[in-house]
């Protein structure tokens, strides 16, 4: 790894010729100093640049002028990914003690969104240092998931924990979560379930769906089918989707004392799948197919499995492709099943290798084109719809 040197102010005369160069800007330091480069990426907290020489370096965003942080920090993917989530925290938090600041943020453009968080960090930390356990919560959050802070799991985990203490149910399902995985404390089945347990018993639906999982697979302790039953209808009556799909699997299967009920099984399924959870949907899409538990309906089946599909579900890819091949609930079309196939192939699926392969090798040259440039198209619309 390289670390990237700023140069005195003094070179900044000549800096600005170089930058004239497309493509380079001039980037600033914490330190005063000044540096002209390509910007190649922005992964986690690195930078990645090019200078006018070829040779790149990397370096901690944190090194860059609060200026330049905001501008390379909106380039990092994880920037786009979590501006919901902040907007929603934030929203909740300001919308506590401040609702004219709750209203502001909701308003707000991503960019200055951003901005906004890394300003409010300092809020936060006042309110959380005051004993405030909403702040506790979100800044545990922040320092989590690296936003307006450097990534510090322990430091989640201690913001967390005194938010856990507060009877804060959100805080403790994190630890719960962080106790599972062994980040920020220690790895911890049995301290895990004691925290969902809290989180599940004051109301927390995920909690909730977290517990009765556990219990199903004897996670931390022995298999309680009973258990997992209880707190799983717990959560899915409260509407989540974890839990909708783990009741369906049991209702499936028998498992306890439950008798096999398919009926139940894809009423569970439909309820998770027009959320939008890909398995519920692909799992429906596959019970309207062969009309278990529900009436055989191939348009239904195709319906489904398409929306499934489009969620990126290898399996889904690959079962649509072989539906548009039989021309089952869709006109029937070799290319279009061959780019799904394609699509299923491109994650890895063994099986969507060896059909896209096998339909191939009896496509004509045009048809093998078409079926490429179908599956490129089909991509960039599941990139574009993410």
């Amino acid at each position: 790894m390289f670390r990237i040197i700023f140069v005195p102010l003094f070179c900044y005369a000549v800096l600005s010729q170089l930058a004239t160069a497309e493509g380079f800007r001039r980037l600033h330091g914490v330190d005063g100093g000044i540096v002209v480069a390509r910007i190649l990426k922005v992964v986690n907290g690195s930078v990645y640049l090019e200078r006018q020489d070829g040779q790149v370096f990397q370096t901690p965003l944190q090194h860059f002028a609060e200026k330049d942080r905001l501008h390379l920090l909106s380039m990092d993917s994880r920037f786009q990914q979590n501006l919901d989530a902040a907007k929603m925290r934030f929203k909740t938090f300001h919308g506590s003690v401040h609702q004219k600041q709750a209203q502001e943020v909701a308003n707000l453009r991503d960019s200055e969104l951003w901005e906004f968080y890394l300003r409010a960090i300092p809020v936060l930390e006042k309110a959380a240092t005051e004993g405030n356990a909403p702040a506790q919560y979100n800044l545990g959050v922040a320092c989590a998931e690296g936003l307006g802070v450097r990534q510090d799991y322990r430091k989640a985990a201690e913001w967390f924990q005194k938010a856990a203490d507060q009877g804060d149910t959100r805080a403790q399902f994190r630890l719960g979560r962080m106790s599972l995985q062994g980040r920020g404390v220690a790895r911890d089945d049995a301290q895990a379930i004691q925290w969902f347990t809290k989180a599940a018993n004051a109301g927390h639906p995920r909690a909730q769906s977290h517990l009765g999982a556990m219990y199903v697979r004897g996670i931390g302790g022995t298999k309680d089918i009973h258990a997992a039953l209880r707190w799983l209808q717990a959560a899915a009556r409260q509407g989540e989707s974890e839990a909708q799909v783990d009741l369906a699997i049991m209702h499936m299967l028998g498992m306890g004392d439950l008798p096999e009920n398919p009926e139940a099984a894809t009423r569970w399924l439909a309820q998770a799948a027009e959320k939008g959870h890909p398995f519920a949907q692909y799992e429906l899409g596959v019970a309207y197919r062969s009309g278990i538990g529900v009436e055989r309906n191939f348009e239904e089946a195709a319906r489904w499995i398409h929306k499934s599909a489009a969620q990126r579900n290898p399996d889904a890819q690959l079962d649509l492709g072989l539906m548009y091949l039989l021309g089952l609930g869709v006109n029937r079309d070799e290319v279009e099943g061959c780019a799904w196939f394609s699509l299923a192939a491109a994650s890895g699926h063994r099986m969507g290798m060896e059909a896209r392969r096998n339909l191939e090798s009896r496509f004509t040259k045009e048809q093998q084109e078409l079926a490429r440039l179908r599956a490129l198209e089909l991509t960039e619309l599941l990139v574009s719809n993410r």
